[in-house]
């Protein structure tokens, strides 16, 4: 699981096009300039980072961003690309740096563990008092969210945008909201929806 097959096929994800491609590189530095309206500076921590793409955006833009996985395999990529940054492999949870982060992005990421709000209470732990974090969700709904989210066999939670912001507001005070697709596009029509996006501050 999340590796060379994860990545770079569609035989267990939907990364139709493979992770690595101009595509999901576009995808991740909008989804980073989304964060700036909020917050341009400061220590950054990408969960799931795969291979270093948001951390490289990340600290050619003003921050001083790293990164952690649970897939070797994407961090073997990640170390490869930008031998300058730091990036660790690691399960959600199981990080410990020693340290608390301005902003966190988690991005396709909690709907894969297994306790959500352990997850979540794990992220809070690591940020700031005053610290951000932005989440992307694919989230269950039209034919276009539910075509995709069948797509990723890894994908424990299947929920609708109203759960999501619902779980998440009990531990955070939601900022900012957009629909995505494939956080290429924003505020799309809902046909269109493939998740969304939630900039939220620590209570």
């Amino acid at each position: 699981m999340f590796g060379r097959e994860y990545f770079e096929t569609c035989k267990e994800s939907n990364y139709f096009y493979g992770y690595d491609s101009l595509l999901t590189r576009l995808s991740l530095k909008n989804m980073l300039g989304l964060l700036k309206r909020y917050r341009k500076s400061g220590s950054l921590l990408d969960i799931g980072c795969a291979y270093g793409f948001l951390v490289d955006f990340a600290n050619k833009g003003g921050f001083k961003a790293e990164g952690f996985d649970i897939s070797e395999f994407a961090i073997s990529k990640a170390r490869n690309y930008f031998p300058c940054y730091k990036f660790y492999v690691a399960a959600l949870g199981k990080f410990k740096p020693g340290k608390k982060y301005d902003m966190i992005t988690c991005i396709d990421v909690i709907e894969h563990v297994k306790d959500v709000n352990k997850s979540i209470r794990y992220i809070k732990s690591i940020m700031k008092s005053d610290g951000l974090v932005m989440f992307k969700l694919p989230v269950r709904g039209s034919f276009f969210q539910n075509l995709l989210l069948n797509g990723d066999k890894t994908h424990i939670y299947k929920y609708s945008k109203e759960k999501w912001i619902n779980i998440l507001s009990k531990h955070f005070k939601i900022i900012d909201i957009h629909s995505s697709n494939l956080g290429l596009f924003f505020d799309v029509p809902y046909f269109f929806e493939e998740g969304i996006i939630l900039i939220c501050q620590k209570k």
